[in-house]
């Protein structure tokens, strides 16, 4: 070991002397240092691209998931079923009859129905309400759900539907199902 004009020791060198890092060491150790920040950078890009793809694809299950449910919760609501009407049935469209929700405590008459269609168009899922007001008949559209490419309801038996909805996700198709009972007697 060497010894410094102080008294202390230095580290050792082949030389016998101590010296600091060269230039040559420095820009090797940034080189290094930069490659590994590039890498690190890539890796965190890469995981930020997968969360993304992640979540886009949860909130399509989610939206999926709740105009199935929509639709579901009103088809058990129904009074009467227009389409599909007879057992093996499949449609494209489902429309239903049910209580004018402005007239509950009436009795059920044909007149107090609310129309109810579930419809595709361009990819959105619509739901149409017709119903007889008192000035004539009223209608109004509301958008359900985006991004559908598929629904289709099929009639099982008199009181079992299966109601399927399809998504696009990139390249695949995400297709939920679900089978319902209606309890009504028409």
């Amino acid at each position: 070991m060497a010894l410094t004009e102080t008294g202390g020791e230095s580290a050792p060198t082949l030389t016998g002397r101590s010296r600091g890092a060269t230039l040559l060491e420095v820009l090797i150790s940034l080189a290094i240092v930069a490659v590994l920040m590039v890498l690190i950078a890539r890796i965190v890009t890469l995981y930020s691209l997968i969360v993304q793809s992640q979540e886009r694809k949860s909130e399509a299950l989610y939206n999926i998931r709740m105009a199935l449910d929509t639709v579901s919760t009103e088809l058990e609501e129904a009074l009467l079923i227009y389409s599909p009407e007879k057992s093996g049935d499949q449609v494209a469209e489902l429309r239903i009859c049910r209580l004018n929700p402005e007239k509950t405590g009436e009795t059920v008459k044909k007149r107090f129905g609310l129309e109810v269609t579930y419809y595709l168009e361009g990819g959105d899922l619509f739901r149409k309400t017709t119903y007889p007001g008192i000035y004539g008949v009223d209608a109004s559209t509301m958008l359900v759900s985006h991004n559908i490419c598929g629904f289709s309801v099929k009639r099982e038996h008199d009181h079992y539907f299966i109601i399927t909805m399809a998504m696009q996700e990139k390249q695949r198709v995400l297709t939920l199902t679900r089978k319902t009972c209606v309890k009504t007697g028409y």
